[in-house]
């Protein structure tokens, strides 16, 4: 047995009861009419971690898609800005796209948990499991997938020879190593309780790399970093961030409108529209480093 075969469900659900503390639906088989039903718990929020996963992957593909290079054009005889390949996207939007793909992979997990818990916790039990692997998943691929955004936003407000850059990628690279090893000596052995694989884990790791992207953000507006870029990119960026820390705080709040639309809900609706503004700053920057590139080559030429 694993550890995550000791961590019952603190209610003490079964797969009789489990459907009466949390909405399920039944969908049949339209295929097969005889086949069994499928239920799916929380489907809201079920479809709402998939929509996230969606998103994310939108904003990973643009990202990359974004870069600017400046080659020699033989025909006109002078330097021009291209697009180039995706190894030549900036590498703050690298390490964006890496961290937005990773946190997709683990709202994808996080969905399937949600919406097949029958299936992943009580089925063949005489009482649920509080966690199945497939959470397990949705740990170890939640916190590098923040960790990245951070080591991507010191690349973005500061310079690459910042001594505060190598920081970031050291913290970076630490929080992740902690964190996995504490989640899986917890799923393979028999924890004491079930905090490492709980979500109060997931965001007592995720505060700090949030607070530092919040903090790092801040420096183009606040303290005029040169390395910042112009305002608006950094304006969007920053309200978009802000927008995804109230998410997580409604989130943590546990508070809820409907049994259709609870705080989980909530927090995937708001944490996607904040995303989105996020993505629009770290787009806009790309779009601003072209004109500035063009600007300069025109000063040269001139």
């Amino acid at each position: 047995m694993s550890g995550l075969d000791y961590l019952l469900h603190p209610d003490g659900l079964t797969a009789e009861t489990y459907c009466s503390s949390y909405p399920c639906i039944r969908l049949t088989n339209i295929f097969d009419p005889d086949a069994e039903d499928v239920t799916i718990a929380e489907p809201t929020t079920m479809f709402t971690d998939y929509l996230l996963m969606a998103e994310l992957l939108i904003i990973a593909v643009l990202l990359l898609r974004s870069r600017n290079v400046v080659t020699w054009d033989p025909q006109l005889g002078r330097n021009v800005v291209t697009r180039g390949s995706w190894r030549d996207s900036p590498i703050r939007n690298q390490f964006w796209a890496a961290g937005c793909f990773l946190l997709a992979l683990s709202f994808a997990a996080g969905g399937t948990e949600h919406g097949f818990a029958l299936y992943l916790k009580c089925d063949g039990r005489d009482q649920c499991i509080g966690s199945s692997w497939v959470w397990v998943a949705t740990l170890l691929l939640q916190t590098p997938g923040l960790a990245l955004p951070v080591i991507g936003t010191a690349h973005l407000v500061l310079s690459r020879e910042s001594c505060w850059v190598r920081v970031a990628q050291a913290y970076g690279a630490a929080i992740v190593v902690v964190f996995s090893a504490l989640v899986v000596v917890s799923a393979v052995s028999t924890p004491l309780d079930g905090y490492f694989l709980s979500f109060l884990n997931v965001i007592a790791f995720s505060v700090p790399s949030i607070l530092i992207v919040l903090v790092l953000a801040c420096l183009p507006l606040c303290c005029r970093r040169p390395a910042g870029g112009p305002a608006r990119s950094a304006a969007l960026f920053l309200a978009g961030w802000i927008v995804c820390i109230v998410s997580l705080a409604w989130q943590a709040s546990g508070i809820g409108v409907h049994e259709h639309f609870n705080h989980n809900d909530i927090f995937h609706s708001i944490f996607f529209v904040g995303l989105a503004v996020v993505g629009a700053g770290l787009l806009a920057r790309v779009t601003e480093d072209r004109r500035q590139a063009e600007d300069e080559l025109k000063g040269v030429q001139v």
